[in-house]
């Protein structure tokens, strides 16, 4: 009889401390979930879906296309007169410069938090906020912001030109899909040669070629490839850049020399206008400018995938404008010593 109830004694005492270790496993979890809850939420119930999203501020209103100055965009989410409290707001980059790299990012811990399209949870008072961080081409960036497909705002942040240091001016180069016809329009120390230009100009640049007069021949290079098939790029050249996608680039530097002297030779000669000679804006003032042994100019036009040529007498309808950046090829059916004065170019 003692035995049974001494067995009976340790099966209740077993089964209670069962029962505790549970009991506390439960509460751990408990209290686990209820500190999540904590962190995912502010502590109050969502507020009315809103009918009415408005922009506040954007402090600055303008940034310098640097990379790296910000711009904070305020809006504030309502339901006529009351906060949209504990509600996602979306802002969303919906126009920026070609190749920009502009982007947005929230203080928010669930993704989206970074990118061109992100969310923040408003507060009490229904304000949500996102920053814009400058890319480095300037223009107009445009954002939306909204909630769902129901209610929207848009704000617009100007990106500033970056101003160049002193003696130093800035040029930017449109380049599209396909082959572009380009020289150097200032002397910016990062671009000496063809894998420099390269590196300026990006991923979407697949290769760099130009005309070597001395040579009779062409010179490529594309990325990868043995540095012995690297060429030099000065000022006064032209070349061609072929490129996958659009992209803008800003070369900044000092101008080229002023004078400029720049020896022709008989055959095609691939040049650029160094610097702002007021002289010579189009192909007849280009022919006029190098003399009698100038038989023709011809150039590349990217944008209708066609040769433009002129030569001396020939229709005035037929003349085509030549300005800083673009290179062209200038025929001779001799020698020739040309001086090219002006001040450097810039846009």
């Amino acid at each position: 009889m003692k035995k049974r109830y001494e067995e009976a004694r340790a099966n209740m005492k077993g089964k209670m401390l069962n029962c505790l270790v549970v009991a506390v496993v439960l509460l751990a979890v408990s209290a686990l979930s209820g500190a999540v809850i904590c962190v995912q939420g502010n502590g109050h119930p969502p507020g009315p879906e809103p009918n009415k999203i408005d922009v506040i501020s954007v402090v600055p209103s303008s940034i310098p296309a640097d990379g790296v100055s910000v711009a904070i965009i305020t809006a504030r989410a309502m339901y006529d007169d009351v906060p949209s409290n504990n509600r996602t707001i979306t802002f969303q980059i919906i126009d920026e410069p070609i190749a920009g790299g502009v982007s947005l990012s929230t203080t928010d811990l669930i993704p989206p938090n970074e990118g061109k399209k992100v969310g923040n949870v408003t507060n009490d008072e229904g304000y949500a906020y996102a920053t814009l961080k400058a890319g480095d081409v300037a223009g107009d960036v445009k954002i939306e912001v909204y909630r769902l497909d129901n209610v929207s705002d848009t704000v617009v942040v100007t990106l500033d030109t970056v101003q160049p240091p002193e003696n130093k001016t800035n040029f930017t180069l449109e380049f599209l899909a396909g082959h572009n016809m380009i020289s150097l329009p200032v002397n910016d120390s990062a671009v000496t040669n063809a894998s420099s230009l390269i590196a300026k100009i990006g991923a979407t640049c697949t290769e760099v070629f130009k005309w070597d007069e001395s040579s009779h021949a062409w010179k490529a290079y594309a990325p990868g490839q043995p540095t012995i098939l690297d060429f030099d790029i000065g000022g006064g050249e032209g070349c061609f850049v072929s490129m996958s996608g659009p992209v803008e680039v800003l070369f900044t530097g000092p101008g080229w020399d002023s004078p400029f002297a720049m020896s022709l030779i008989e055959g095609h000669n691939m040049i650029g206008i160094p610097v702002n000679d007021s002289s010579v804006t189009n192909a007849s003032s280009l022919i006029a400018k190098i003399g009698s042994n100038c038989a023709e100019v011809f150039k590349w036009d990217e944008s209708s995938h066609a040769w433009k040529a002129y030569a001396p007498g020939q229709p005035t309808i037929l003349d085509f404008d030549i300005g800083g950046g673009e290179g062209c090829f200038v025929s001779m059916t001799g020698l020739a010593e040309v001086t090219f004065e002006g001040v450097p170019w810039r846009n």
